[in-house]
């Protein structure tokens, strides 16, 4: 007799747990909204995030391009490392260190709105900023097209004969 159970499979667990590919699914991140509430800081001006894959390390670049720039004119102001850790009692939380080059760090507690949509709570300066994903990357595995069975005989014959 089969027992049935129920799926307990924790799908957002396995996307919590690669968040930074989420990150790079787009172009660039625009930022939409900044709380009225917070400490004035320098990442206030950052309007553009870009999340790089790259080896190891993670690259980020950030831009203080005016809201609205077309994504392929952006100037990237700032570059650097990023790093997405977890909080050790709760594996939905994630927070994201961005260690530019030469400048430091600012760290943020990330959280997933949408699918194209994040906030960043700088708690130093007790701000949140919501950023829209632009210009989605579709990444889709090669087309696999399945040979004939003649292909492939004719593909032998010729490995046959030398």
């Amino acid at each position: 007799m089969w027992a049935i159970r129920e799926n307990t499979f924790d799908y957002d667990l396995v996307f919590y747990d690669n968040i930074h590919y989420f990150l790079q699914e787009y172009v660039a991140w625009e930022n939409v909204a900044t709380s009225d509430y917070g400490a004035e800081n320098p990442f206030d001006k950052e309007n553009f995030l870009q999340f790089l894959p790259a080896g190891g390390l993670d690259n980020f670049r950030s831009s203080k391009d005016p809201l609205g720039t077309n994504i392929d004119l952006i100037f990237w102001d700032y570059e650097g490392v990023y790093n997405v850790a977890d909080d050790a009692g709760d594996p939905y939380i994630k927070y994201l260190t961005l260690d530019y080059d030469y400048l430091g760090n600012e760290y943020f507690e990330l959280h997933v709105i949408n699918d194209s949509t994040i906030e960043l709570y700088h708690p130093q300066s007790g701000t949140l900023y919501r950023y829209k994903g632009r210009g989605y990357i579709q990444y889709k595995r090669a087309e696999v097209k399945r040979q004939s069975k003649a292909d492939i005989q004719a593909q032998i014959k010729e490995i046959v004969k030398t």
